[in-house]
């Protein structure tokens, strides 16, 4: 779920988006070369931690194609 960015709420201290763009930052290499723990490893995070904000590494794109159309449009 994305921030309800109309409200003028500081979108970028939000704990949930924090933690995905640690995330989205530690992919550095192609997903279909990188392992979850990998990501996880890069980013300081538990796997339990990435699974409670991304079903997969493929999600990791589609998530941040949304989160920047939003908060562009808004």
């Amino acid at each position: 779920m994305l921030p309800d960015l109309m409200y003028g709420a500081d979108v970028f201290q939000t704990p949930e988006l924090r933690t995905k763009m640690k995330i989205l930052h530690a992919v550095n290499k192609s997903l279909d070369k990188i392992t979850i723990a990998e990501i996880c490893e890069n980013a300081g995070i538990s796997r339990q931690t990435f699974y409670r904000h991304f079903e997969s590494k493929y999600d990791i794109p589609w998530w941040y194609s949304i989160f920047c159309r939003q908060f562009y449009l808004n």
